[in-house]
């Protein structure tokens, strides 16, 4: 009798702190924004407990507030997705970096979830362009990934569109070099080597924003962040110099990207050079075809490109393409978004 009253005791105690937590197993599945900036979030039942109601939870981001409506609840193994309909006030989220947050109001506060992107902290992938969504991936680490082809409802952690990186490493004078060891470093762990001609590939990586390395023996490591996209292939290019002929590492460094992205006035294309090489940054439309070409040197840092063409005439709203060519090969590349 006495093990029976133990056992409903703790039965009870159980069923007291699943109906308190209602959503402890919820998860921000997957995030799409429409040409309007009216956003979608999957929600998805991860631990399919059967999570039941939303009615004491709150969705947050940097600058906003809201709660659920009433009565919005769904069952085990199950997705729901959200609109501003089912918030009881009107919920903005930045589309270009947000830190969302879904919020428990009961015991003094729960954070069950959250997701970021964009230029905030700890984030690993950069705003959505239009058509895609924010999907979460189960492995590594509930990171986000951009989606071409967004699927909020169904397959949530279900990432179908992958991107590529390639390269050479070469020597300041553009000689190629063999057998170097190129690594990811985060938000994953991978590494590859390149082969006799100094080229390397990773393919089927998630389209968010690595931290590679390059490293040979006698050589400095060399490090960069790369933006991979979906569908597309990022090239890149190491410049490794011997380590008696570069006392600084910094100088041998190379990397390519620009901020804000997407972007309405102008944005500005940062990039650095080793301390002797001068180069070229051209710039394409999604058909290929040349917008301008903007020579650099390693005494600056950026340039501004405000969408004008080589006659300074207005180029229409689209994806761009723009790369960095030194010693007519082209060593990284980018991608961005104008909006007029």
């Amino acid at each position: 009798m006495k093990k029976i009253i133990i056992f409903v005791i703790i039965l009870f105690s159980c069923v007291l702190v699943l109906y308190a937590n209602p959503i402890e197993s919820i998860v921000l599945s997957e995030i799409y924004f429409d040409d309007n900036g009216d956003w979608s979030i999957e929600l998805y039942d991860y631990l399919q407990l059967g999570v039941g109601s939303l009615d004491f939870c709150t969705l947050r981001s940097q600058s906003d507030t809201a709660h659920f409506n009433t009565g919005i609840s769904f069952t085990s193994n199950d997705t729901l997705v959200v609109t501003n309909a089912y918030m009881q006030t009107d919920f903005f989220i930045d589309k270009d970096g947000d830190i969302l947050t879904i919020y428990g109001d009961i015991w003094g506060g729960y954070i069950f979830d959250s997701i970021c992107w964009g230029n905030t902290p700890n984030s690993h992938v950069n705003a959505p362009y239009p058509g895609q969504s924010l999907c979460r991936i189960a492995d590594p680490y509930f990171l986000l990934a951009k989606e071409n082809l967004p699927s909020l409802g169904y397959n949530p952690f279900d990432v179908q569109t992958f991107g590529g990186i390639q390269g050479f490493t070469m020597d300041g004078d553009g000689n190629l070099i063999g057998d170097v060891q190129v690594s990811i470093s985060s938000p994953i762990s991978y590494s590859i080597y390149t082969d006799e001609n100094g080229y390397f590939y990773i393919d089927s990586l998630y389209a968010m924003n690595y931290t590679l390395s390059a490293y040979k023996v006698g050589y400095p490591s060399v490090e960069m962040d790369v933006t991979v996209e979906p569908d597309s292939i990022t090239s890149i290019s190491f410049l490794l110099v011997p380590q008696s002929a570069n006392p600084n590492p910094q100088e041998n460094r190379l990397s390519l990207s620009n901020n804000p992205n997407p972007f309405y006035d102008k944005t500005e294309i940062h990039y650095s050079l080793p301390h002797h090489a001068v180069g070229t940054i051209t710039i394409f439309n999604s058909k290929g075809q040349k917008i301008k070409d903007i020579p650099v040197s390693p005494s600056e840092n950026s340039i501004s490109w405000s969408g004008l063409d080589e006659n300074n005439t207005k180029v229409p709203s689209g994806v761009y393409f723009y790369q960095l060519e030194i010693k007519n090969k082209t060593l990284a590349s980018g991608k961005m978004l104008y909006l007029r």
